[in-house]
């Protein structure tokens, strides 16, 4: 009989492998080194390590990290997002071969402050996201603790945003159509009645737009050209200025905005600005104010 390409561990039936593999990887500094050991075990392990990746961004303060499972193996990190090595080893995993799926749990419209919660998140997942080839993303928007993106048949808007409405599931979206290089992308309504409630004009258009490599090249995508989206298109013509936009409009409302996280969200805003010579937020206002200048005439424009 050969020798087994798994050394003494071929002895053993998968199902212990994966016992073992399990074991290693759940220690709060996991044990990699066994992935050194043969082909044959760093095939097996990363096969089922990478194929899937299941991310669950909650609106809650309390669970504000990025958590992450893999089922295959039974294994579940929670990492902060203010840690940078954990952030730049996340941002290298080999995509190419893995399938995500973001569980993108519904706000509490009676605690506006999570959707921007929720809005900072998710630019911080897709900042890690902007380099890489990925084999296919399913964004599944969830209800969470008695919240959905839709109530009695309409769509949610948390935070009323001027002269238009821009509901819940559209302000969670614009993010990830910086992603190039996806080869398949999907998104799951949270019920039949989410799919029949809401408008997906916005969400299909900017699905068309990142499966065209739309930001890196140009927005002339399929659906550019069809009358039906004349209205959604300009948005994607000056896509950064479109998540200025919009984070503008979140900063504005956050300081008048009742509830726990909006609370607990200018209490780290201001954590951050007593810390800083020249704070992010100052930055931020001067490129608005540079590259994006309607922005302040509509949404403050005594500045």
């Amino acid at each position: 009989m050969p020798p087994s390409p798994f050394g003494q561990l071929g002895v053993l039936p998968l199902e212990l492998r994966l016992e073992i593999y399990e074991r290693l990887f759940w220690k709060p500094t996991p044990s990699v080194s066994i992935l050194c050991c043969s082909r044959a075990i760093y095939e097996e392990i990363t096969g089922r390590l990478y194929d899937t990746l299941d991310i669950d961004l909650t609106p809650s303060w309390h669970s504000s990290r990025l958590e992450i499972r893999c089922k295959a193996l039974r294994l579940h990190w929670e990492i902060p997002y203010s840690t940078p090595a954990i952030r730049d080893r996340f941002s290298r995993l080999p995509y190419h071969k893995t399938n995500l799926q973001i569980h993108i749990y519904a706000p509490d419209p009676h605690d506006p402050g999570q959707i921007i919660l929720l809005w900072n998140n998710i630019r911080k997942l897709t900042s890690f996201l902007e380099a890489a080839t990925i084999k296919s993303i399913i964004i599944d928007l969830k209800e969470y603790k008695g919240s959905d993106w839709q109530d009695a048949g309409r769509a949610v808007e948390s935070i009323p945003y001027p002269g238009t409405r821009q509901p819940d599931h559209n302000v969670v979206f614009p993010p990830f159509c910086r992603l190039c290089n996806v080869k398949s992308l999907r998104l799951v309504p949270s019920s039949r009645r989410m799919d029949r409630a809401i408008d997906w004009g916005f969400i299909n258009y900017g699905r068309d737009f990142i499966l065209n490599n739309g930001y890196e090249t140009y927005n002339d995508g399929p659906l550019s050209q069809d009358p039906h989206f004349r209205d959604v298109a300009p948005l994607f013509d000056d896509l950064d200025g479109t998540i200025r936009d919009m984070q503008f409009f979140l900063d504005t409302r956050l300081n008048l905005l009742p509830g726990d996280t909006a609370a607990m969200l200018r209490l780290g805003c201001a954590s951050r600005l007593s810390t800083s010579t020249f704070p992010m937020h100052h930055r931020e206002l001067f490129l608005t104010l540079r590259e994006c200048p309607k922005a302040i005439t509509l949404h403050d424009p005594g500045l």
